[in-house]
């Protein structure tokens, strides 16, 4: 990304983090080449810590939080349903965007998650 980065860096409008590696590495990219956190708008997915505490620190602006678990769940409860003829009509969104102001909750989840509950 830093590369990309420093041979395109006047025509970069924006970035669009399409994976959490990408998301991740983004406070690392910008600081190699000088972008100061905001400079240019980053969007993308959300669920590694590095992508929330990059939200919190500015250097993203809005990432997206999808929980796998709640994922995997929801889909085996609408196949278990559609197995006994029950037909799944309807649509379950476990995904939300977050900013700033909600980063620190989605942040503080993930911590939790890679140490187990307690």
């Amino acid at each position: 990304m830093s590369d990309y980065l420093t041979a395109n860096r006047s025509k970069i409008k924006v970035i669009i983090g399409l994976g959490d590696l990408v998301m991740g590495a983004v406070r690392q990219a910008f600081d190699q080449v000088r972008v100061k956190p905001g400079e240019i708008p980053v969007v993308g997915w959300g669920n590694s810590i590095e992508a929330a505490q990059e939200v919190l620190d500015g250097y993203v602006k809005m990432a997206t939080w999808q929980d796998p678990q709640l994922t995997s769940y929801l889909a085996l409860s609408l196949a278990a349903m559609a197995d006994r003829g029950i037909p799944p009509g309807f649509d379950i969104n476990v995904g939300t965007l977050y900013e700033k102001d909600k980063a620190a909750t989605y942040l503080k989840i993930m911590q939790v998650s890679t140490k187990g509950h307690k």
